[in-house]
C-alpha cells in the first residue's frame, strides 16, 4: 500500500492489468487494501507455522533440559 500511495502522490497512475484493480476508484482502493491485509496475514501465519511446536510450548526463559541415559550399575 505504501508503494502505491507513493507512486500516486508522484503523479503515476497505478492499475493492475491482470486483476483489473484501479486504485483511483473506491472499489479499487477497497480491493487493494483487502489484498494487502490478506498478504500480511499470510506472511504472519507462515512465519508462526515455521516455528517448532516445542518452541511455542516452552516458557521463554527456561533452560533446555538434556535427558541423559542412566548409568549402568556393575
Amino acid at each position: 500500500m505504501t508503494t502505491v500511495n507513493d507512486l500516486v502522490h508522484r503523479g503515476v497512475e497505478v492499475r493492475s492489468l491482470s486483476d483489473g484493480i484501479d486504485p483511483s476508484t473506491r472499489e479499487g482502493r477497497l480491493m487493494l487494501n483487502l489484498m494487502a491485509t490478506f498478504a500480511e496475514y499470510e506472511a504472519n501465519s507462515s512465519r508462526n507455522a515455521s516455528r517448532p511446536a516445542s518452541m511455542l510450548l516452552r516458557p521463554r526463559h527456561q533452560i533446555p533440559v538434556r535427558h541423559r541415559k542412566p548409568k549402568r550399575l556393575r
